[in-house]
């Protein structure tokens, strides 16, 4: 009888444990996509001197309505960008028509995950996450390619966007 309580309560907490991992490990992936905005088409990309095919991938953004300030829409695309394991740094080198840019893209804490570990999953979400590093994410995760190759100041994500979508409504 004894035996049979042991049993049954070992594989209660063992069930207990595995399904109330982590939400990151749950919900998250283990690539982030980094978008290039404004590739050129004879782009090249080493990753931490590795070349690396691009390929496309899937983003979003935001437009403000004209008649509601509270209100904005979604949308999304394809664009050029890259698959990229979020757990490591990466060290990019973009080269297009004989110039060479560089960019270093740090694994960076999504605090959203801790938040979410710390009132869902409990302490053991937070170590299943924290052991696992699947909480993390690369930043930026947005690429102004024209400007890392030439070397000149990149413009802000929210500027990008607007010219995407302008180029978007101009086809």
């Amino acid at each position: 009888m004894k035996k049979q309580v042991k049993l049954i309560f070992g594989l209660f907490l063992t069930t207990a444990i595995l399904l109330n991992s982590g939400c990151a490990t749950l919900f998250g992936t283990r690539t982030n996509n980094v978008v290039l905005y404004d590739a050129p088409a004879d782009l090249t990309v080493t990753d931490n001197g590795v070349p690396v095919q691009t390929e496309r991938v899937f983003s979003h953004g935001k437009e403000k309505s004209h008649y509601a300030s509270q209100y904005s829409t979604i949308y999304s695309y394809y664009t050029t960008g890259l698959k990229l394991d979020k757990k490591i740094k990466h060290k990019l080198e973009l080269t297009s028509a004989g110039k060479t840019g560089t960019i270093v893209l740090k694994s960076k804490v999504k605090g959203i995950f801790i938040v979410l570990d710390i009132f869902s999953t409990g302490p053991i979400g937070l170590f299943i996450d924290g052991f696992s590093k699947n909480w993390k994410a690369l930043k930026p995760r947005r690429i102004d390619t024209p400007a890392i190759i030439n070397g000149t100041k990149s413009r802000r994500a929210k500027r990008l966007e607007k010219d995407l979508e302008k180029s978007l409504k101009n086809k």
